[in-house]
């Protein structure tokens, strides 16, 4: 799970979408950071193109879906 990816020390360097994407390709499961729809659909629309590009794979997300699929069921 990452830190706020709207930190000062991030957004000064990267796009909340680009953050978004980096995070997700070194093994982050979990995104902290879209405070508005605007950074939400610029997120999901840069994770989007990084899939369609092959930058990540769903090879990538899908042990993170699981993990996250298995603590819900966990938590209850």
């Amino acid at each position: 799970m990452t830190d706020a990816l709207y930190m000062k020390g991030i957004i000064d360097t990267y796009s909340m979408g680009e953050a978004g994407v980096l995070a997700l390709v070194v093994g982050d499961d979990l995104l902290v950071g879209p405070m508005h729809w605007q950074m939400m659909a610029q997120t999901v629309n840069a994770i989007h193109q990084a899939l369609t590009s092959g930058r990540l794979t769903r090879a990538r997300l899908d042990p993170s879906v699981r993990r996250i699929l298995l603590l819900k069921l966990h938590m209850g």
